[in-house]
């Protein structure tokens, strides 16, 4: 599996909210009164190993900036928008949205290459 950025955007969220992921909903879902099948657990599904990726990712990610950090958290886990943390930072909001986009890429190459990530202090 290879993550994208799209993904890492979806992701991200979960990183700041420890109970955020319990109250996602899935659109894939069937209806709640449809029968349900047996579950095998090593064929849940990969939603759990994709927040592991994404927490690890976020605290070794060697190549993310302070700036993207902060433009990343202020957006994800606060939901700010860009023109409130380009005030808030002093920059126009076309250096929040590149400083997002090249961080939500970084975090993506992180999950993705295991040698991208410095090892967890």
């Amino acid at each position: 599996m290879t993550y994208t950025p799209e993904q890492v955007e979806r992701l991200l969220p979960t990183v700041w909210g420890g109970t955020w992921a319990w109250g996602r909903q899935n659109p894939q879902a069937p209806d709640p009164d449809m029968p349900r099948a047996t579950s095998v657990a090593s064929q849940g599904g990969t939603y759990w190993a994709h927040l592991a990726d994404i927490r690890m990712a976020w605290r070794t990610a060697w190549a993310l900036t302070r700036e993207m950090r902060v433009a990343l958290l202020l957006t994800y886990g606060w939901g700010w928008t860009q023109e409130e943390i380009a005030e808030h930072e002093q920059v126009s909001q076309r250096a929040i949205s590149k400083r997002i986009a090249r961080g939500l890429e970084l975090l993506a190459y992180a999950m993705n290459e295991p040698d991208a990530r410095r090892t967890a202090a």
